[in-house]
């Protein structure tokens, strides 16, 4: 093709509509949040190679903007990853608690089973003898 073709315009501003859309979080084919090529060559609907191999540039913008603007579904990701991991954090001291609060309670559920026992024991051991009458 011709530098000139109208063709190649048609794909560069496509491609480049399609980096807009992608980076900006509002897609129309491909997953939103998802900021790789594969999603810019789906949302623009070219084959891979255009942008791997003859719009190069393109490529590395595309990269270039993903990586170094404050992209807010960057920010996003990271406040959620954070809030992700505290959360597991949270779940895992819990489900720790949890466990300490079973064990505790079978330590007691022994416990009271033994003195139930003992006090069986003694009950029988220990009959109570009838009163007498004094006269």
């Amino acid at each position: 093709m011709k530098r000139n073709d109208p063709s190649t315009a048609d794909t560069v501003t496509d491609i480049l509509a399609a980096m807009v859309r992608v980076l900006s979080g509002h897609p129309t084919v491909a997953t939103p949040g998802d900021l790789t090529i594969t999603a810019v060559v789906a949302e623009a609907q070219v084959k891979r190679h255009l942008l791997t191999h003859k719009h190069t540039a393109l490529k590395e913008l595309f990269y270039q903007l993903r990586d170094t603007c404050s992209n807010p579904l960057i920010v996003r990701a990271e406040k959620v990853n954070g809030e992700h991991a505290e959360l597991t954090k949270k779940l895992a001291e819990a489900r720790n608690e949890a466990r300490d609060w079973k064990t505790t309670a079978q330590t007691f559920a022994r416990a009271i089973h033994v003195l139930t026992i003992e006090n069986a024991e003694l009950k029988k051991i220990a009959r109570p003898t009838p009163l007498r009458s004094v006269r």
